[in-house]
C-alpha cells in the first residue's frame, strides 16, 4: 500500500488582509479630510454674528 500525502495550502492570506484594512482605512481618512474641506469652506469667518453661517450661495460669486 502506498501513502499519500496531502498538502495543504494557506487559505487566508493575512498579508492580503492587512493591507486591505490599511487601504480602507487610508480611503476614509482622505475622505474625511475632503468632507472637512468642504465644509470648512463654506463657512463665512467675516460674518457679523459671534456663530459661523453658511454662505448664501448668492454670496459665493
Amino acid at each position: 500500500m502506498t501513502q499519500e500525502h496531502v498538502v495543504l495550502e494557506k487559505r487566508i492570506s493575512w498579508a492580503s488582509i492587512f493591507a486591505g484594512v490599511v487601504a480602507v482605512l487610508a480611503i476614509s481618512l482622505l475622505l474625511s479630510l475632503l468632507g472637512m474641506a468642504l465644509g470648512f469652506s463654506m463657512l463665512d469667518p467675516e460674518s457679523a454674528t459671534d456663530t459661523p453661517t453658511l454662505k448664501r450661495v448668492t454670496d459665493m460669486k
